[in-house]
């Protein structure tokens, strides 16, 4: 049996829109102080992560910086895509 394999694509750095949120590439100068801002009043965030919480925005800057540069195509190590709520969302109550 010959399958004829091909390894997947490498994913594209494009935003993706969903019905609920927004996947989009980071940007670390539009995105690192709303994040650093986001996870600031929730350290338990990252109980479980080899990184963070950081004690100031510029530590956060630094690693997200080195995050962004990453070849891993899945993001495993952090800090490649960033998500927000589509404008979508907005129809979405609670």
């Amino acid at each position: 049996m010959n399958l004829q394999w091909k390894p997947a694509r490498p994913l594209s750095r494009v935003a993706l829109d969903g019905e609920l949120v927004r996947l989009e590439p980071v940007d670390v100068a539009r995105h690192a102080g709303q994040l650093f801002a986001a996870q600031s009043s929730a350290p338990e965030l990252w109980e479980y992560l080899p990184y963070g919480p950081f004690e100031s925005e510029t530590a956060f800057r630094v690693w997200l910086t080195e995050r962004a540069a990453t070849s891993d195509p899945k993001g495993l190590r952090g800090g490649r895509w960033v998500w927000r709520a589509s404008s979508a969302s907005s129809r979405v109550t609670a």
